[in-house]
């Protein structure tokens, strides 16, 4: 046989290295470098044993097993009997012949000796290709995609015990540099005492376990948890908190409790809303409204992800998230938001709210990133109907926030709002009292904010604005700084044909209070 060292290509994308390849020159026999094809094109493979090789593609559902002991194949979960010259070991690297790969895989294998190429290309993608797909969604954030086949509603009741399943994945990266040579990550999801139990570990080679993170939940569409008619959902562990108007995100994250007793489609805040979940470390979201791409992000290593400010138009939007896994894996989640429905009826309360300590986790001792000691912080509000034409909502917010150089301390934030129903006119007016914990007097003035707020669809078009008024010292991580004395903004939306998205157009005017250098607030 003949050997060659060659450059290899998978569905258009080059590898960055050289790789061996044996061919027989008196017949049709061409040993290729199976494992380097493979993660180039970021297919899974890893050794079950140390004799047994696992190549799959896990979005087309194909696969092959080599039992090099045994000398056998399996393809597809069928065995049979390793004919001569279909596996072989050169110098550590595992080659296998291109008649096996192709009879397990739906490939094109093509060997050019004079420019010493090898080329790849699948008949279907693989998950390098759905990869690269997303990101280049990304980079044209706002391109429609063709609507699929809506999805069904299916409920399952919560039990007090269900067998844990486990996502486990590995990487690895050659040993050439400072750092770990392998980490790994665990998602354990399974069902205790009537709620979903989720934990989260990362490790590596140089440390077993780097971070984890717990979260216990149950949501229930029609409400009636824990025998409370109007809850819709609770969560308890590593929790993040929610938005308030003009004070931005209220909670951040930390250990804590979380609860909702209010339809799930209920917008949190006016005209946006906050969309989060779990998912695998390492995974990939995207956010959509209909088949518009509006967001994406990358999990981190809590597991979690998070789209905050999510704009939203009125009616049902229609939001869901798309989450891609490696190895082709794929999953998609509904969170629909309603405008229009916030106006309460008559004699009817709802409520939400959180209490947390702010920025320290269920197991301090394994996230580098938890404090000593976090701030108690939290979150209540109450919503009530007093009649068909008006709602009114107060709420009480405890946030931790440092200003610049200083240390982290705690503010207090009272609200008063009203949303008066006009039919198609959503409105929403209020009014905001910024305390310091430490009731010094000489903060005791100005400390006011007032907004309002409107939405209104017109046709096609979708019009909304909003003035806000903050007073000497009120600091607004919304408006950015202590500086800010008003800000006005106007937005309309219009949609376009099928896959060109919307075209959205905006006015947005700041008065800053003169001769004033802010801190921020964070």
């Amino acid at each position: 046989m003949t050997e060659y060292l060659v450059e290899l290509k998978v569905n258009g994308v080059t590898a960055e290295d050289y790789y061996p390849v044996l061919e027989d020159l008196h017949s049709d026999l061409l040993l290729l470098p199976a494992v380097a094809i493979w993660q180039a094109g970021e297919g899974r493979v890893f050794w079950e044993h140390p004799d047994q090789l696992y190549l799959g593609i896990e979005n087309t559902g194909e696969s092959l097993r080599v039992r090099m002991g045994k000398k056998e194949v399996e393809i597809g979960g069928i065995r049979r009997p390793q004919h001569p010259f279909e596996v072989m070991l050169l110098d550590g690297d595992v080659l296998i012949s291109r008649a096996l790969l192709q009879e397990a895989f739906d490939v094109e294998m093509e060997f050019d000796p004079l420019v010493q190429q090898l080329t790849i290309r699948s008949g279907r993608p693989w998950p390098r290709d759905l990869r690269l797909a997303r990101e280049m969604r990304w980079r044209r954030l706002g391109q429609g995609l063709e609507e699929g086949r809506s999805s069904y509603v299916v409920n399952y009741p919560y039990g007090l015990w269900s067998s844990p399943q486990v996502d486990i994945s590995l990487s690895g990266r050659t040993p050439t540099g400072k750092g770990p040579l392998s980490s790994h990550r665990a998602l354990v999801v399974g069902e205790a005492l009537g709620m979903t139990q989720r934990l989260i570990v990362s490790g590596n080679s140089q440390e077993a376990v780097t971070s984890a993170h717990f979260r216990a939940g149950r949501s229930e569409g029609k409400g009636g948890l824990l025998g409370w008619t109007a809850l819709h959902e609770v969560e308890v562990g590593d929790v993040n908190g929610f938005s308030s108007p003009l004070i931005g995100n209220t909670g951040s994250s930390g250990r804590g409790v979380r609860f909702q007793a209010a339809p799930l489609h209920r917008a949190l805040d006016f005209d946006r809303t906050r969309i989060q979940g779990d998912a695998q470390p390492g995974w990939d979201a995207e956010l959509y409204s209909g088949s518009l791409l509006v967001d994406f992000q990358r999990i981190g290593e809590d597991g979690r992800f998070l789209f905050d400010d999510v704009a939203l138009t009125y009616g049902m939007n229609p939001l869901h998230v798309k989450l891609y896994g490696p190895q082709g894996q794929m999953e998609t989640r509904e969170y629909s938001s309603h405008i229009g429905s916030g106006t309460l009826s008559p004699g009817i309360w709802e409520s939400y709210g959180y209490l947390l300590e702010s920025e320290r986790d269920v197991f301090p001792s394994l996230n580098f990133h938890s404090r000593e000691e976090g701030l108690l912080t939290g979150s209540l509000r109450l919503d009530y109907g007093i009649s068909q034409a008006l709602t009114v909502s107060g709420r009480f917010s405890r946030v931790s926030r440092n200003l610049q150089q200083e240390d982290r301390k705690i503010w207090d934030y009272t609200h008063l709002e009203l949303r008066p129903n006009f039919r198609r006119l959503q409105i929403e007016t209020g009014w905001v009292r910024q305390l310091d914990q430490s009731h010094d007097a000489s903060m005791g003035k100005g400390l006011n904010a007032f907004y309002g707020r409107f939405m209104v669809p017109m046709g096609v078009l979708s019009l909304s604005g909003r003035h806000e008024w903050f007073g000497d010292g009120f600091i607004a991580s919304e408006a950015g700084a202590q500086g800010v004395k008003t800000r006005t903004q106007i937005n309309t939306t219009l949609p376009l044909w099928s896959k060109a998205g919307s075209l959205q157009l905006g006015y947005r005017e700041t008065e800053r209070r003169s001769g004033l250098n802010p801190p921020l607030a964070k």
